[in-house]
């Protein structure tokens, strides 16, 4: 009998920061892209992944509703996959929904994991990680330890 065993590895990871707002961390050897859009965008290597993030300000706002409105700008060829996720990190209360698609000229199906965090009453993270549904299978706990290491920056 042959079995084959899932071993937890430690990964290194590294902060970037956007702007004076937030920092994420993600595994150390990926990196940081340039940005025309002023948003934080971050590869892993062989293009397996991408991060892009970034802050937006909203007042008089839930962290349901700024939810709402950045899931409204997913992509029609993405479709959701299964409910809402809540959960708490840092002292934050995150929403997480995956969504799967095929991007218009590609061939194989994409993951869309869209973030939600609020850091003050008025101010918000986007937070997406874009790659492939076995990719995701096989570094889900990666990924959910970049979305849990979302931070504010220090005033």
């Amino acid at each position: 009998m042959f079995g084959f065993f899932n071993k937890q590895r430690t990964v290194e990871l590294k902060r970037f920061y956007h702007w004076d707002v937030f920092s994420v961390a993600v595994p150390a050897d990926w990196n940081q892209n340039e940005s025309k859009n002023n948003f934080l965008s971050i590869t892993a290597p062989l293009d397996a992944a991408t991060v892009t993030a970034s802050s937006y300000k909203k007042e008089a706002a839930t962290l349901s509703e700024f939810a709402r409105l950045r899931y409204s700008a997913v992509h029609e060829c993405f479709s959701p996959i299964g409910e809402e996720q809540r959960r708490r990190s840092n002292g934050f209360e995150i929403l997480w929904r995956e969504y799967e698609g095929i991007w218009p000229g590609n061939r194989s199906a994409t993951l869309y994991l869209v973030e939600c965090v609020q850091l003050t009453e008025s101010v918000f993270v986007s937070l997406t990680i874009t790659t492939t549904p076995k990719e995701l299978k096989k570094n889900r706990k990666i990924y959910e330890d970049i979305v849990n290491s979302i931070q504010a920056s220090p005033a």
